[in-house]
């Protein structure tokens, strides 16, 4: 699955991220917004460079959300192989293919 990450799925996945955080139910997002009075600096980690637009999307959602006004620093890892993870006080959220892949090897036992 690692061959398949690219700019391509990385711009799917930041599209399918705007999604999932849209359409989080009341009760995870009043815990979050709890923990961070108001504001927020947190990371917004890619394997990928993000575009501005993509940058402001993301910003926009998550401010939306969470009814704040928050700045990211925007950060650089291929390790991700494609997707985001983003960090913002307590709160973090792994949307990247790395992650998945990991999860799928600790859940199948794969490489003990």
């Amino acid at each position: 699955l690692a061959k398949l990450a690219g700019p391509e799925l990385e711009a799917r996945l930041v599209d399918l991220f705007i999604e999932e955080i849209t359409a989080l139910p009341e009760e995870k997002i009043t815990p979050i917004q709890l923990g961070l009075d108001g504001h927020g600096v947190g990371q917004v980690i890619s394997a990928y460079p993000l575009s501005d637009e993509q940058r402001q999307k993301i910003t926009k959602a998550i401010d939306d959300l969470l009814e704040i006004h928050s700045q990211f620093e925007f950060i650089r890892n291929e390790n991700l192989l494609a997707g985001l993870s983003v960090s913002l006080g307590a709160w973090q959220l792994d949307l990247s293919l790395a992650g998945e892949l990991n999860v799928y090897a600790e859940a199948s036992g794969f490489g003990q």
